[in-house]
């Protein structure tokens, strides 16, 4: 029983000490990762006025927009340059590019 009180104590000792991970400021995130792969292609074409149009639809239906820097978030998935998240406290994931997020410790 001491044992297992012991190793139970280490583990949250471990998690307590461990880092967490954080948004960046400016990054777009959307709910389906088709949506931020058609982002970025645009991005990439170098298309700003789509890109405009885009961003405005996802955020009019809440499907996406713009992170704000300093939110701590939970990772759940991760794709090729991108990663799936969600929100402390919140439960709906979303997707964002790995640049997005920061490991603070």
């Amino acid at each position: 029983m001491k044992k297992i009180i012991l190793i139970l104590f280490l583990f949250v000792s471990a998690i307590s000490f461990a880092g967490a991970y954080y948004t960046k400021t400016d990054y777009v995130y959307t709910v389906h990762a088709n949506h931020l792969d058609e982002l970025i292609q645009v991005v990439s074409n170098g298309d700003k006025k789509m890109f405009s149009k885009m961003m405005k639809a996802l955020q009019l239906t809440g499907s996406g927009g713009f992170l704000t820097g300093g939110r701590q978030v939970y990772i759940t998935n991760r794709g090729y340059g991108t990663i799936q998240f969600y929100f402390a406290g919140e439960s709906q994931r979303y997707w964002t590019v790995k640049e997005a997020i920061e490991y603070r410790n």
